[in-house]
C-alpha cells in the first residue's frame, strides 16, 4: 500500500528522532474525524518531555513549514 503508507522522520529534533508511521487511508472512515482511540496505547505506557509535547502541538496546529 504504498499509496497511503509512508515514513516520516522530524529534522528538528537532532539525533533524537524516532520513526512515525503515517497511515494516510481514510477510504472508508471520516474526512472530518480524527479516532483518538488509536493513541490510547501511547497514553498508557509513554511520558513526553514538555518540549517535545509542545514541538509536536505546534506541527499540529500549523503544520509543517
Amino acid at each position: 500500500n504504498m499509496d497511503r503508507h509512508h515514513m516520516m522522520r522530524i529534522q528538528t529534533f537532532g539525533a533524537n528522532t524516532a520513526l512515525i508511521h503515517l497511515d494516510n487511508g481514510r477510504s472508508f472512515g471520516r474526512y472530518d474525524h480524527d479516532e483518538l482511540s488509536i493513541l490510547t496505547p501511547i497514553r498508557q505506557c509513554c511520558l513526553f518531555r514538555y518540549s517535545t509535547f509542545a514541538r509536536l502541538y505546534r506541527v499540529y496546529r500549523q503544520g509543517l513549514s
